[in-house]
């Protein structure tokens, strides 16, 4: 699989969607890989010949190993076996900065960036790498001579800049003055926090004084996995980078110095992997992976708190006449019509998924009764629309199929069973009704 099989962007048409992603994948300037559980690497984009200096499909197929020195593989190794040991899995970016070997046996630094993800229904993760050598030669010639640092700093591509001991600009390299939007002669002398603003996601309004913190604690800080910085003129935009205290030479603080760099793409990047994994691609609905995860999560839950919850298997009555006399484009149409109508009768907390085919399932947490009236609402609503192909006009119906369960007696795969068993029964005694499983 290649990653234009991924996906497109859901808000966006099929093919502008994928040109447009496959124009994030062939533009970054990150190295990106996705690797199995077992460090193998399945995808490479090109940007890998510019990083480490190998073409894509010299990659694809090895393990991770190729590009790590001897040193370093056993400790991969070892805390890769201990992360998926632990059960826990996490969606947010971890980074690291180690060495890389390059294609010519020369080490590289770069800084990885991983995350741990669902790809058609297997278990992947995909690292962005990204190579740090000017930022470490600047971090040197920071260290031993000042002068020097400036220097090196205007030249590279992350963003620098440095304050003295009250937060006050003291020099700001042109990459984060295009990045912040403030012109370097207006920045300096002024606040930091006026020029980079940094909040959280989710916390707009809400920043923290990192290079106070930094200079009273005497150590570096990281930025948060959820950085977001505020340009002047309002755009906020993701970013990573560290904020570290600066010392004289006895040891004395004299301010701090922010390296960040913009990385609103690779987050963007990796949301847009992660939704398509669980999201179905012509609907935009759940798909069947994430509504099964869903459905493990709603068992664990009822059978520990006995709360009550229902399984809907919905089955449209005459998609097959619809799709053999106007052709799989209308039918095509007809789910994702059918999937907008299906969203009205429900809350935001409901779970409407496409299992396959015409085939939907909804996951409310609901009494039995009231599970009931819900999926009446689906079918009444499903029943009154009228599909309009051409110079046709087309009625469909539903007939679902309920499970009803407030413990974890039964499996995800027999909850599953009886709901599409009583569909069957629905269907069977005349269709576009709900037939309730009976234990």
């Amino acid at each position: 699989m290649t990653l234009t099989q991924l996906s497109p962007f859901p808000n966006l048409p099929l093919q502008q969607a994928e040109g447009v992603y496959v124009a994030l994948w062939e533009t970054t300037t990150d190295a990106v890989l996705v690797l199995d559980i077992d460090s193998n690497i399945m995808m490479a984009n090109p940007a890998v010949l510019q990083v480490l200096g190998y073409r894509p499909e010299q990659l694809i197929g090895n393990n991770l190993s190729l590009l790590q020195p001897l040193y370093h593989r056993q400790a991969h190794t070892l805390g890769l076996q201990r992360y998926l040991a632990s059960g826990v899995r996490t969606v947010d970016w971890r980074s690291t900065e180690v060495m890389a070997i390059h294609a010519d046996g020369s080490e590289v630094p770069v800084e990885i960036s991983f995350a741990d993800i669902d790809l058609d229904g297997q278990r992947m993760f995909v690292g962005f790498f990204r190579d740090i050598t000017s930022r470490k030669r600047a971090e040197e010639a920071l260290f031993n001579e000042k002068e020097c640092a400036q220097t090196a700093l205007r030249s590279i591509a992350d963003g620098v800049i440095t304050t003295d001991t009250d937060g006050c600009i003291t020099f700001i390299n042109s990459a984060a003055a295009q990045l912040t939007g403030w012109p370097q002669d207006d920045a300096l002398g002024r606040g930091c926090r006026q020029v980079l603003e940094l909040v959280e996601e989710g916390e707009a309004g809400v920043d923290r004084d990192l290079v106070a913190l930094t200079i009273s604690g005497g150590s570096p800080l990281q930025l948060g996995v959820h950085a977001l910085a505020i340009r002047r003129d309002g755009e906020v935009f993701s970013i990573e980078g560290s904020v570290a205290p600066l010392h004289d030479r006895n040891h004395h603080p004299t301010g701090a110095v922010i390296a960040f760099r913009d990385v609103s793409l690779s987050r963007r990047m990796a949301a847009e992997i992660r939704h398509q994994a669980c999201h179905d691609p012509l609907t935009g609905l759940v798909n069947r992976n994430e509504f099964d995860r869903r459905l493990r999560t709603a068992l664990k839950a009822a059978g520990q708190t006995g709360d009550h919850y229902s399984l809907l298997y919905l089955d449209l009555d005459q998609f097959k006449i619809i799709n053999d006399t106007c052709g799989h484009v209308a039918g095509d149409e007809l789910l994702r019509q059918v999937s907008a109508i299906l969203k009205l009768p429900l809350r935001k907390s409901d779970v409407l998924a496409r299992l396959g085919g015409d085939e939907f399932g909804v996951l409310l947490e609901q009494t039995p009764q009231a599970a009931y009236e819900v999926a009446d609402a689906l079918r009444r609503a499903v029943s009154e629309f009228a599909f309009a192909w051409k110079d046709q006009r087309f009625t469909v119906g539903v007939s679902i199929g309920q499970v009803d369960f407030n413990d974890a007696s039964m499996t995800p795969i027999e909850i599953l069973s009886a709901a599409d068993a009583a569909c069957y029964g629905a269907k069977k005694q005349g269709r576009d009704r709900i037939h309730v499983h009976q234990p």
